[in-house]
């Protein structure tokens, strides 16, 4: 299944269901290459006695996602430099440096935010 709209068609029907956030950490740690929704449909297949599907795509190689959760702690070093300088200036008096910082310094957040959210996909 190579996209949403191809697995829509071949699997129109669809069962919600809420989990805590323990719950989902559980499944995370176990559903390996699988996204959720495919582990869990494994899951009810086989204690149904179907046969189970095999990953529908192989996933970042771990040294990947490792390079890029190397990157959002770059980042979030950069960040805590660019609040130190910041710092200075507004002590020093240099309002007009100060607020290109703090421009600076909302970037480098926002980049920080989506790194994470990238890393989260990832997982």
């Amino acid at each position: 299944m190579s996209s949403s709209r191809s697995q829509s068609r071949q699997r129109p029907n669809q069962i919600n269901s809420g989990f805590t956030s323990a719950e989902i950490a559980a499944i995370d740690e176990r559903r390996g290459p699988y996204s959720r929704a495919a582990w869990l449909r494994n899951a009810a297949l086989a204690a149904i006695g179907h046969p189970i599907e095999s990953p529908g795509r192989p996933g970042l190689p771990t040294e990947d996602i490792a390079a890029i959760a190397a990157l959002s702690g770059d980042v979030r070093r950069a960040t805590g430099a660019a609040i130190q300088l910041a710092k200075a200036f507004r002590l020093a008096g240099y309002t007009g440096f100060h607020a290109l910082a703090e421009r600076i310094l909302a970037d480098l957040r926002r980049q920080a935010d989506d790194l994470t959210t990238i890393i989260a996909r990832l997982k």
